[in-house]
């Protein structure tokens, strides 16, 4: 009996001993676990934790002072039971929420250099509220990492002695760093950098080396102290004639360009999401080609400065101050937009002395058209300011201060002051239907030519009333015109109105031709100087209502007088008048009234309008409007048409 009872006491004392031990141990792994967690986190915990003698499996492990959370950890021991230490740990269902040691500069150093290999499988890394996701490696005190999003991609490896470095491939945005994100203005960049970070700081400097899948070689830098950003970026523009001319292709659509553009562009900020720019930008050639700019190829070196503020989270651009240069010719320039709430655009251009000389030969060839050769000295000054809001286009404005008196012709291709008595000159007129006939501008010329006297007295206050209120007190060109033009085609969204006054359509209707091109618009301008330096207004006018297109091969209000009424000029009735004054916007669609032998009743109440506009704002009598507004229309002259 008694070896029986030795045998049970010595299988007892081993259970004892068995169930102690894997208490101690089990206490001893615990502490172990507990121990390692809180050197990540005092508030480190875990769901649960499995043990064998080489692994511990860790579940549901949270540290919420570092924002960490893990769905598995593995820890890989070795030394068990008595000199355990962990050799691997490996991490499953990580999310990290990163934003504020990412902002205060780096992870906690004092427990870095120790920690055994650590590997992250699948992670979640947020920062700013932006997801992305996360696989690294950690061993003697270096991570590789990789993370990725909608924003982009990026590689790297922070050091031991606190370097790093990173590779970045087309990324619109950079997570945490709002002031890059903006510089990148949801381009794509690839590129790479380097530095250090550690003790709250972080210091990069790099280059980008893609910029919308091409080829670019823009250096930049970051520093950024306990979550205060300073960003710079220096960028050589020769390094990116690819994308300018893209850019410029998006700007001008239609256009074809090729800019070989030089200088420098900087930007800093130093915390938020305000920028800070300046640029000096110099193209020796640019090349365009675009038909609604001019007819044929433009050449022209072209630069300019310009130093202000972005602020891409608020949509607002300033520029201070700037200059804009074409060949020799300059002007300045101040600008503030606004994208964002509000979507607005103030721009001002001046120059107090631009020499005529320098302005000519700045010019190239297709944009003078039919100018080319002149030769112009003294100067010119102006100052236009232009105010532009997409939501309110009633507040629209522009203020045009030109000053020419300074400014001398010494040749001009296209002569005007013999316009200005019986010269015998004649134009070439074409119509909206291909017709094209030589018009006498005196009675030199042609025994249809009217003179001024000889139209009733209330053409010109019609005229005026619907085409050019202003005529008589302009010098050619008319803010009121242009600013009632603007707001039309801002309400609009293109172009509805043009801006052009009397003598401006007189100046196209002599010396330019039908197409719509930004050339031939400052051809105008200049034309219209001319015209109206030369001319006076009764003359001008005299012109306009003996060469203006009103019907099909129908040319002056005399020969319309007889197409639509079987009448002489002096014979018009007011109503008439105000018919023919209706129709000069578009006679090849308002036309058709007329063939059709009766106007409808809205264009009757817009000749109504028309003609009290004329009695209260240019001078027509009452007595006259009101025999207007009593009158009717009747189209007897193409009774006597032979069709």
């Amino acid at each position: 009996m008694k070896p029986l009872r030795r045998w049970f006491a010595t299988a007892a004392v081993t259970v004892a001993a068995v169930f102690l031990l894997e208490a101690a141990l089990s206490f001893s792994l615990g502490r172990f676990v507990a121990a390692t967690l809180s050197r990540f986190d005092p508030e480190a915990s875990a769901a649960s934790v499995e043990f064998s003698t080489d692994a511990l499996l860790i579940t549901g492990m949270v540290m919420p002072s570092m924002g960490v959370s893990a769905d598995s950890a593995w820890v890989l021991l070795e030394g068990f039971p008595f000199r355990t230490v962990p050799v691997h740990v490996v991490l499953s269902g990580v999310v990290a929420e990163a934003d504020r040691e990412f902002r205060e500069g780096g992870f906690r150093d004092g427990f870095r250099r120790d920690l055994p290999p650590v590997s992250i499988l699948d992670g979640t890394l947020v920062i700013a509220g932006v997801e992305s996701r996360l696989s690294a490696f950690r061993r003697e005190g270096s991570t590789l990492f990789h993370l990725s999003g909608d924003w982009g991609a990026a590689w790297g490896e922070r050091r031991p002695d606190d370097g790093i470095g990173v590779v970045f491939r087309d990324c619109t945005g950079f997570p945490g760093l709002p002031e890059v994100s903006g510089m990148a203005g949801g381009t794509a960049l690839c590129g790479f950098a380097g530095g250090t970070t550690g003790n709250g700081e972080i210091h990069l400097s790099g280059r980008v080396t893609g910029f919308n899948g091409a080829g670019a070689d823009i250096p930049f830098s970051m520093d950024m102290a306990r979550g205060v950003p300073e960003l710079g970026l220096s960028v050589d523009l020769s390094g990116v004639g690819p994308q300018f001319t893209e850019l410029l292709s998006r700007v001008s659509r239609g256009t074809a360009a090729a800019v070989g553009p030089g200088g420098t562009l900087t930007l800093s900020s130093r915390g938020g999401d305000t920028l800070a720019f300046s640029f000096d930008l110099e193209v020796e050639e640019m090349v365009l080609a675009n038909p609604s700019i001019a007819p044929d190829t433009i050449r022209v070196s072209c630069g300019g400065t310009g130093s202000g503020i972005l602020v891409p989270g608020d949509g607002v651009l300033r520029i201070d101050s700037g200059t804009v240069t074409v060949g020799e010719a300059w002007c300045r320039y101040e600008l503030l937009g606004r994208w964002g709430a509000a979507r607005n655009l103030r721009v001002r251009v001046w120059n107090d002395s631009l020499p005529g000389g320098a302005l000519c030969s700045s010019l190239p060839g297709p944009v003078m058209g039919r100018l080319a050769g002149l030769r112009l000295s003294g100067s010119l000054s102006f100052d236009i300011a232009l105010f532009l809001d997409w939501d309110r286009p009633d507040s629209c404005d522009i203020l045009v201060e030109v000053d020419p008196s300074f400014l001398v012709v010494d040749y001009s291709p296209v002569t005007v002051h013999h316009l200005s008595r019986p010269s015998g000159a004649t134009v070439l007129m074409r119509d909206s239907w291909g017709n094209s006939r030589l018009i006498g501008l005196d009675s030199l010329a042609s025994g249809d030519f009217t003179p001024l006297e000889d139209f009733p007295p209330y053409l010109e206050p019609l005229l005026c009333a619907a085409e050019d209120g202003t005529f008589r007190r302009h010098r050619g060109f008319s803010e009121f015109h242009l600013r009632n033009s603007i707001r039309a085609d801002m309400g609009r969204g293109g172009f509805v109105r043009g801006g052009s006054t009397l003598t401006m359509q007189l100046a196209k209707n002599l010396f330019l031709g039908r197409e719509k091109t930004l050339a031939r618009k400052l051809q105008e301008v200049f034309l219209t100087w001319r015209v109206e330096d030369g001319l006076s207004k009764d003359r001008i006018l005299e012109l306009y209502v003996n060469v203006v297109e009103l019907g099909p091969d129908v040319f002056g209000f005399r020969e319309a007088a007889r197409y639509y009424f079987g009448s002489s000029p002096g014979d018009l009735t007011v109503r008439e008048t105000a018919f023919l004054v209706s129709i000069l916007p578009g006679p090849g669609l308002y036309h058709r009234y007329a063939v059709s032998g009766a106007v409808p009743d809205y264009w009757n109440r817009y000749l109504d309008r028309l003609i009290r506009a004329a009695e209260n704002r240019t001078g027509l009598p009452s007595c006259d409007a009101e025999a207007g507004l009593a009158d009717s229309l009747i189209f007897d002259g193409f009774s006597r048409l032979p069709f």
